[in-house]
């Protein structure tokens, strides 16, 4: 094209220890360590367009659990993490003299949960022990991407009136609070660290900006040999902290065993069976991770919001994608809910078709990262089309302002036309960089994918468009394809292009977030075609500069992130392509602690770019239930 391009390249990540997650549509841990220990806690805010993190100060945890006898932390000989029913953590740590058990429960659609704690004494005698944890509040973040500092006001109060621990951070008004209480009243909180800790009274508060905020929080327990203790620690959050106060009693009153018995159920009716067991829990792992991080609800008034991850270990978390959202995460959505997903494509349309094909925007609507990408704009009536071919989702695909949608489309899509060919151009290609030719291949089906679409409408009636020029138009995209993308190699076999500027030249490229692999998928080419084959016969190849060879996780890589791109092998999953082979890939990768990354190290099969991608999770944990379904022979 003449000029360097300009591309946002994935930052690489050190990995470090690996981190399991938890939350629901309220609150989001995305990182619990071992010893069980919280760095942080988030919340979804209207106020600040992202994610309200709480944090620590740097190097140490938000939430630090411990068993005590008498003045000595008892430190843990080891402990082992697993989960119940495939998202709820339980971490078992073994003491001198005992066992601590703490189970993190979350129920769905609660503004918290409870953390239980358990200890059982494997001495021989009495034990006086105390249960509890440490925290360590610097401050609160925003997240829109990256996360930054908020200047507020940090203030933990012993509310005389719920007896509860509130902590609230404000900046003029109440941004979000966090309140915890045990479960068996009289709990001891103190403040401070060192020697300056002293009890915080009940009724008193104590506020500060920049300085850090230590404090703790712990039960007394007498426990005879063999015997088993149990503290409810109830966890809540608010606009502010009478809402997370409140909310606290609330759950009190459920009590921890309904708490737990709601959340297994919710759990268990709504994993996907499959075999063998490594893959099954890595599947329901990963949609109930796109399921509780890719959506959630809003602090202040509890509406849905979607976004591509609600953890900050991913590197542009906060933030609304269409392509991210209605392609990749909403079909593992529906494998979840599906009336959940239909309220989320409701609001993706009311809240962000207005900027169309943007880039990026706010998880609360408006252009965040400006660029017109083809992908972006089809992905509403692509989402549109699946709901179409449900039962029942005709009704919602008829309130759509559908004949306002496809003027928007085709207003914003000419804009692109080539002069001549029916073939549309784009400013940012499915990695979100400049293409190097301005036609991609993979965009072209996708709008060609669309006029299918638009045609039944036009069937049926809902849109006022004539079927006979929708026809032409889409088999002058095919015909255009054909003509422009098709290309010889070396050895005289015709494969299709990545990009090419329909003027003889090209660039041989699998870009894996819009990935030719997955053409049998949007039904463009058959699995057989010899097209097909050799197309992608050359992207697993060292013909192909970015395909990586060596190593157990070999894969394709790309120019905006280096590593095995996670994506391509669920592209070619999906298409049934090589699929023994991708099922193995998936099923044996460590990824990110078993959850979807942007890449992985082709060596070791752990996450290299882009750890905690939630909605890359729900395009994974669909595309192993497809192809569960596929070998069971089972109706999708």
């Amino acid at each position: 094209m003449g000029e360097e391009k300009i591309l946002t390249r994935a930052p690489q990540e050190n990995l470090g220890a690996e981190v399991l997650v938890t939350g629901n549509e309220f609150l989001a841990l995305p990182a619990l360590f071992q010893q069980g220990l919280v760095e942080s806690v988030n919340l979804l805010s209207e106020k600040a367009r992202g994610l309200l993190e709480f944090r620590p100060e740097a190097g140490k945890y938000f939430l630090v659990p411990f068993c005590r006898q008498q003045d000595r932390v008892l430190q843990p000989k080891k402990w082992n993490w697993k989960q119940l029913d495939h998202w709820i953590p339980v971490v078992e740590i073994s003491c001198p003299g005992g066992k601590m058990e703490i189970t993190y429960v979350f129920p769905p659609e609660e503004r918290g949960g409870v953390l239980i704690f358990s200890y059982k004494n494997e001495g021989l005698f009495d034990q006086e022990i105390s249960l509890g944890f440490k925290g360590n509040w610097v401050g609160c973040n925003q997240t829109i991407y990256r996360s930054r500092r908020i200047s507020g006001e940090k203030r933990i109060v012993q509310d005389n009136w719920t007896q509860t621990l509130n902590l609230e951070f404000s900046s003029g008004l109440s941004l979000g609070a966090i309140a915890i209480k045990g479960g068996e009243g009289g709990d001891r909180i103190q403040v401070g660290g060192g020697e300056k800790t002293r009890l915080l009274q009940e009724g008193e508060g104590i506020s500060t900006g920049r300085e850090k905020i230590e404090f703790v929080l712990e039960q007394d327990f007498s426990v005879k040999p063999g015997e088993k203790v149990t503290w409810p620690l109830y966890f809540a959050v608010g606009a502010d902290p009478d809402a997370a106060a409140t909310t606290c009693i609330h759950l009190q009153r459920q009590g921890w065993k309904e708490l737990l018995s709601i959340s297994r159920d919710w759990l268990q009716e709504r994993k996907v069976v499959a075999r063998p067991p490594a893959l099954e829990r890595k599947l329901n792992y990963n949609l109930f991770f796109n399921y509780f991080y890719a959506q959630g609800r809003s602090i202040e008034k509890g509406e849905l919001y979607l976004l591509t991850s609600r953890s900050p270990r991913y590197y542009v978390s906060g933030a609304y994608w269409p392509r991210d959202s209605l392609l990749w995460s909403l079909p593992g959505i529906m494998e979840i809910d599906r009336d959940r997903g239909k309220q989320l494509f409701k609001l993706a349309v009311n809240r962000h078709w207005n900027e169309g094909g943007t880039h990026s925007q706010y998880i609360t609507g408006g252009e965040l990262y400006p660029g017109f990408e083809v992908d972006q704009l089809c992905a509403y009536f692509i989402a549109m089309e699946r709901f179409w071919n449900l039962p029942g989702g005709k009704l919602l695909v008829e309130g759509m302002p559908i004949n306002r949608m496809a003027k928007d489309f085709f207003r914003w899509l000419y804009a692109w036309k080539h002069e001549e060919e029916f073939l549309f151009a784009t400013f940012l290609d499915p990695a979100d960089d400049p293409p190097t030719y301005p036609f991609v291949t993979y965009n072209q089906v996708l709008i060609w994918r669309v006029l299918g679409f638009f045609r039944e409408l036009a069937r049926a009636n809902l849109l006022g468009l004539p079927v006979s020029w929708l026809k032409r138009l889409r088999e002058g995209i095919e015909k255009s394809i054909y003509e422009h993308a098709v290309v010889k190699t070396d050895d005289g076999r015709e494969i299709l292009a990545g990009t090419f500027d329909a003027r003889g030249n090209h660039e041989l490229y699998e870009n894996p977030p819009g990935a030719l692999s997955l053409l049998p998928y949007w039904g463009f080419l058959d699995l057989e075609d010899p097209l097909y084959q050799d197309t992608l016969e050359w992207i697993n190849s060292t013909q192909n500069q970015y395909y990586l060879e060596e190593g157990k996780f070999c894969g394709i890589s790309s120019a905006h992130a280096d590593g095995a791109w996670v994506l391509a092998v669920v592209s070619e999953l999906l298409s049934g392509y090589r699929a023994e082979e991708n099922r193995e890939w998936l099923k044996k990768a460590p990824l990110d602690g078993e959850l979807a990354c942007e890449t992985v190290d082709p060596q070791t099969g752990k996450a290299k770019t882009g750890l905690a991608f939630a909605t890359c999770a729900g395009f994974l944990g669909y595309a192993l239930a497809t192809d569960w379904r596929r070998q069971a022979n089972e109706p999708n």
